[in-house]
């Protein structure tokens, strides 16, 4: 899995983060990731807008 962020392209491995919804990256600590079950879970449920609060930990 990949993910374009100010035109880096960054790789996570996939087996790290395949059973997440949100997460971050521990060198890339400023921003949050989301992975294809969260993107699913939005179109699914038509979620239009979300507020986060906390959003876990670095991994």
């Amino acid at each position: 899995m990949s993910c374009n962020v100010t035109s880096e392209n960054i790789r996570f491995n996939l087996e790290k983060i395949e059973n997440e919804t949100l997460f971050r990256d521990s060198k890339i600590t400023s921003k949050y990731f989301c992975t294809q079950n969260f993107k699913d879970f939005i179109e699914k449920n038509r979620i239009n807008g979300l507020k986060f609060k906390e959003v876990g930990t670095a991994t």
